[in-house]
C-alpha cells in the first residue's frame, strides 16, 4: 500500500493503489476505472513514473523525495499533456522535492529566474523590462524577487539613489599635475586611456591602497605601486611603447588641444545632446568620456536574454560580455535577413520561369 493512497483513505477520499503485487489484468481494470472518473484518486509507487500516458490528467501529489532530477521531470510530465479543455494543471508537493530541484518554467524559457512569478504578464515583455533594468542596473540580482514588481520597484529605487557623474570637458587637476597624457577620471576614480580597438590602460587603486596599472578588456595587472604619480609614469611608458602615436597625441600639453573645435567634433557632441566647448582639447575629453561611459556598458556581462537567445543558437560562450553577445546577435540577425532575402529572390525567380 502506497502512502497516497493510506492518506486519500484517511481523508474519505475514494482512491484505488496501483502496487507490484496486481496482475495485468488488475491493473489495467484500475487504470480504466480512473480514466473513466469513477475513481477521483489513483496512487502508486514507480509504476506510473515513466511512459503512462493520461493527457486529460491535471493534478498530481509528489509524495516520495528523489535526488533524481530526471526522475522528477518524468513525473510531473504525466500531468503536461495537452487536452481539450484542460487550462492548466496542479501540483502538490508535500515532501518538498521542489526545493531541491530546479524546473523549467515559462520564465526561466525566457532568461528570467525560474521562480519569478509573472501573474499573468507577458513573458516577452517582462523580459525586455529586466533586461532594460539590468542595463542600467548591473548590480540588480533578479533572483532575489518574488515578483517584477518587487524587481522593478528595486531598480526605481536604484535610479533614485545613484546619481550619473556629469561630463566635464577639461582635465582633473590630479591629471594635470601628476600625468603627462591626459588621462580620463571615471566615475569610478579610476583613470582611463584608450588604444586602438577595444584596449585601454587604467590606472586604479586597489584594496591595499596599492596603484595599479592595468590593461582592459583582459583585466591584466601589469604592475602596483605605492603612488599615483609613479603608476601614472609606467602607465604612460607602457602606453608609448604600444602606439608611440598615440602617446604623442594624447599629451595634455599638445598645441592640437588649443585649435578650435573640428566640425566632426561639433557634430558628435550635438548628436549626443552635449554643448560644444571653444578647444578641440576640451572637446576631446568630452568626446572620450562618452566612448568610455559606452565602453564600460558593453563591458558589462551579458544579460539573462542575451545569454538565453545565445544558448537557443548554440552561440553562447561563458564570460561573454553585453558588447560581445550584442554582436554575435546582430550577426545572426543579418544572416537570417540575408537568408530570407535570397529565399524570397528563388521563389520569385521561379514563380518568374
Amino acid at each position: 500500500m502506497s502512502r497516497g493512497y493510506a492518506w486519500s483513505r484517511r481523508a474519505g477520499i475514494e482512491a484505488l493503489d496501483l502496487t507490484g503485487r496486481l496482475n495485468r489484468d488488475e491493473r489495467k481494470a484500475r487504470l480504466q476505472a480512473f480514466r473513466k472518473g469513477h475513481i477521483p484518486v489513483l496512487t502508486s509507487m514507480s509504476i506510473l513514473t515513466e511512459g503512462y500516458d493520461d493527457p486529460p490528467l491535471d493534478c498530481l501529489i509528489l509524495a516520495r523525495p528523489t535526488k533524481s532530477p530526471l526522475l522528477i521531470e518524468q513525473r510531473i510530465g504525466r500531468i503536461t499533456r495537452i487536452s481539450p479543455g484542460k487550462t492548466d494543471s496542479l501540483i502538490l508537493d508535500v515532501v518538498d522535492v521542489s526545493r531541491r530541484h530546479k524546473l523549467q518554467t515559462v520564465a526561466s524559457l525566457f532568461g528570467l529566474p525560474s521562480r519569478l512569478n509573472l501573474k499573468g504578464r507577458s513573458a516577452t515583455e517582462t523580459a525586455e523590462q529586466v533586461e532594460r533594468a539590468l542595463s542600467r542596473h548591473p548590480a540588480l540580482q533578479p533572483e532575489l524577487f518574488a515578483t517584477v514588481e518587487q524587481l522593478l520597484a528595486e531598480a526605481e529605487r536604484m535610479s533614485l539613489t545613484i546619481r550619473e557623474v556629469e561630463l566635464v570637458p577639461h582635465l582633473s587637476p590630479e591629471v594635470l599635475r601628476e600625468a603627462d597624457l591626459a588621462w580620463i577620471r571615471l566615475p569610478s576614480m579610476e583613470y582611463a586611456l584608450p588604444l586602438a580597438g577595444r584596449v585601454q590602460i587604467r590606472v586604479r587603486e586597489n584594496l591595499l591602497e596599492q596603484w595599479e596599472v592595468v590593461v582592459l578588456p583582459d583585466q591584466t595587472v601589469l604592475s602596483a605601486h605605492p603612488t599615483r604619480h609613479e603608476a601614472f609614469a609606467v602607465a604612460e611608458k607602457e602606453i608609448t611603447e604600444r602606439d608611440p602615436e598615440r602617446a604623442r597625441f594624447a599629451r595634455h600639453e599638445a598645441a592640437w588641444r588649443q585649435h578650435p573645435v573640428s566640425k566632426e567634433q561639433r557634430r558628435a557632441l550635438m548628436a549626443a545632446g552635449l554643448p560644444v566647448p571653444a578647444t578641440k582639447g576640451e572637446a576631446s575629453q568630452l568626446i572620450d568620456q562618452l566612448r568610455e561611459r559606452r565602453q564600460s556598458r558593453l563591458n558589462r556581462p551579458a544579460t539573462p536574454r542575451q545569454q538565453w537567445r545565445l544558448k537557443q543558437e548554440g552561440m553562447w560562450r561563458d564570460g561573454m560580455t553585453l558588447g560581445e553577445a550584442a554582436a554575435v546577435i546582430q550577426d545572426m540577425r543579418q544572416r537570417e535577413t540575408l537568408q530570407a532575402t535570397a529565399h524570397v529572390s528563388t521563389e520569385t525567380e521561379q514563380g518568374v520561369k
